[in-house]
């Protein structure tokens, strides 16, 4: 009996191990899996989709949880390469669920981070930044510095795209310092490139080919060829903006051979156009046309429209500038049919993607159906759903492509429109540059009336009322008592003439320095109790900045302040200076109840006029961000190397 039951026991325990080492030897078969569609999707989509889907049914019979993560990834990571944005973001989003169940952080915000660059190659800005922002809070609470460096540079490539400069800068500095702290030399190549990107967006090209150039060095031992190529066509790209174009023709090459040697022969296509570009700008126009024709070649080969409508719109301009006009119309025809066949392409790409997304759900369907055979009137719906609106769509379809032939044949006249409202639009500018002038003449007169005539009149008053105080009787008290109030709120009285005065005109500014102007701006504000001011300047010391500037921006900043005095119902006002080699930055923050900016300009007070005006008449740029209860900050650019 005993010898009976030991046996069953015997039995009982090989099964459970064979049945656990089967699961396992499963389980590696499917991560291979995984790591060979990793590998197809770069050559072979279908084949690598294909792989994927396999990946998620044998997942689901044993039950591995993970691996359904995996090839949730994988089949939304090539969606995504096939353009296909909405059954990305299908499969993506339940990977990521997953993930979270799994308590995987880190994998959850590799796939919060691929979600945000679809949104924004879509353009679908807040939600683009809303996941990035989730991805990277995500990666903070973990201990994976290098992680935290892609996160950062990811989240700071996002708002350099979207002309957010001095944000991105910030998290371009967080990823170079954890960089450097860590010592990883990859981590600190990808924070180069990043500020190579941040400096080209901002056209300093110097200092974004500086950053390159690092990049290039450490690339010697650490990166794939890929990264090198790309890292050729970005030093290129600085060198011909900079008008080197022997240096940037070389490092173009460079790039060409190798994209070919990898056979991405979409980027030897764009290589081969800006190579023609570079030679166009050096007017070497033979081997321009030399490259645009073999941009074609390839273009054809990989079939990108865009590249081929662009190449035969270069390719015409070269010819014509040749004087060979036969060869500049042909092109300019072949430019023509290519830029109308993207076109239509651009079209029907919403009933593309929904047929997709319907063969997606229903291939998604046959898999489920093998488990669960009773949601079979569930997928009938799905079909006639997307049956209906791929229907509706093909109607709404037709009706833009009738509507976009109307525009065309408008579009002479909505350039002349254009060209109208430029003129209008200098004409305003014009005329609020001259309302300004007279603002600071008249505001010049007033001070000076204040300063020398009544100032002048107020101070002999004062020595003729001192020369009483000998003549009153010590024993007249009273007398003596009201003599000395006169003689208090007569002091007063000269001081606010002279304040006043100092406040109109811009002698405190020219005697003494946009600094020091500003500091007892804030110093008065402060001194008043119902604000705290505080300032913080790098750069402005005395002389520095051409007068006609610094009376501008102190003018800008008194509009700023006096805003916030007015409306904002702020506790704490911060201003800070900060001028760089080529530019000034103003930025001015309080913690008041904000307002809506939309409906400020609809009403077009003239508060925001003048400073609008006043930031326009010095070249400048102004971001004011801004919501209902949130506070405000305005942010000013001034470049200094374009004013006269």
């Amino acid at each position: 009996m005993l010898k009976k039951f030991l046996f069953t026991l015997i039995i009982i325990g090989l099964t459970s191990t064979l049945r656990v080492l089967a699961v396992n030897s499963v389980q590696e078969s499917i991560l291979s899996k995984v790591d060979k569609a990793i590998e197809l999707q770069g050559t072979n989509v279908d084949s690598a989709l294909s792989l994927a889907y396999e990946v998620l049914k044998e997942s689901r019979e044993i039950d591995y949880t993970a691996g359904v993560g995996y090839a949730y990834v994988r089949i939304g990571s090539i969606f995504n390469i096939k353009g296909e944005s909405d059954s990305a973001l299908f499969y993506l989003t339940k990977a990521y669920q997953i993930r979270v169940v799994l308590g995987n952080k880190s994998g959850a915000a590799d796939i919060m981070r691929l979600v945000g660059f679809i949104y924004k190659n879509n353009g679908k800005v807040d939600s683009a930044f809303s996941v990035l922002y989730r991805s990277v809070r995500l990666v903070e609470e973990l201990d994976d510095s290098i992680l935290l460096v892609r996160s950062y540079l990811e989240l700071a490539h996002n708002l350099v795209d979207y002309n957010q400069p001095r944000a991105a800068k910030e998290y371009y500095d967080k990823s170079f310092l954890i960089a450097e702290r860590i010592n990883d030399s990859a981590s600190l190549a990808n924070c180069y490139d990043g500020f190579g990107k941040y400096y080209f967006h901002g056209s300093n090209y110097q200092k974004a080919l500086t950053n390159y150039l690092k990049v290039a060095e450490l690339l010697d031992d650490l990166l794939s060829e890929t990264d090198f190529s790309n890292t050729y066509n970005n030093i290129a790209v600085c060198y011909d903006k900079l008008g080197k174009f022997k240096l940037a023709i070389g490092f173009y090459k460079n790039a060409l051979k190798s994209y070919s040697e990898l056979g991405s022969k979409r980027k030897m296509a764009i290589t081969n156009y800006n190579l023609g570009i570079t030679f166009t700008n050096s007017n070497n126009l033979d081997s321009a046309i030399i490259f645009y024709k073999k941009s074609i070649v390839l273009g054809k080969q990989v079939g990108d429209i865009k590249q081929l409508s662009d190449s035969y719109k270069e390719l015409s301009i070269a010819y014509a500038s040749l004087n060979n006009y036969k060869l500049a119309f042909e092109s300019q025809q072949k430019h023509f049919a290519f830029s109308d066949s993207l076109l239509n392409i651009e079209k029907i790409s919403s009933i593309a993607e929904m047929q997709t997304k319907y063969e997606t759900e229903k291939k998604e369907q046959e898999i489920t159906m093998l488990n669960q055979e009773n949601k079979t009137k569930e997928a009938q719906r799905n079909l006639l759903f997307a049956v209906a609106v791929s229907l509706l769509l093909g109607v709404v379809t037709l009706s833009f492509l009738y509507l976009q032939r109307k525009k065309i044949a408008k579009k002479n006249e909505f350039i002349a429109g254009q060209k109208i409202e430029s003129l209008l639009d200098e004409q305003e500018i014009k005329t609020y540059n001259a309302m300004l002038e007279g603002q600071e003449e008249e505001r010049m007169r007033i001070a000076t009336d204040l300063h020398d005539r009544l100032g002048s009149m107020l101070s002999t008053v004062k020595l003729l009322f001192s020369a009483l105080d000998s003549k009153i009787d010590q024993n007249q008290k009273e007398s003596k008592k009201q003599y000395e109030k006169a003689n208090y709120l007569l002091d007063e009285a000269c001081v606010e003439v002279r304040r006043v005065s100092h406040n109109l005109g811009t002698g405190m500014v020219a005697n003494f320095g946009l600094y020091r102007a500003l500091e007892e701006l804030c110093e008065s504000i402060d001194d008043s109790g119902k604000i705290k001011c505080t300032m913080q300047a790098f750069g402005i010391e005395s002389g520095s900045l051409k007068l006609k500037v610094e009376v501008g921006v102190y003018r800008m900043v008194q509009e700023v302040f006096n805003n916030t005095l007015k409306y904002a119902k702020a506790k704490n006002l911060t201003l800070q200076l900060n001028r760089n080699e080529d530019d000034l930055s103003i930025m001015i923050e309080d913690d008041g109840i904000g307002f809506d900016l939309q409906e400020a300009k609809l009403k077009g007070g003239m508060g925001l006029n003048n400073l609008e005006m006043r930031v326009t008449k010095l070249k400048g740029t102004l971001h004011i961000d801004t919501k209902v209860g949130r506070g405000v900050t305005t942010i000013i650019e001034i470049p200094l190397n374009s004013i006269v």
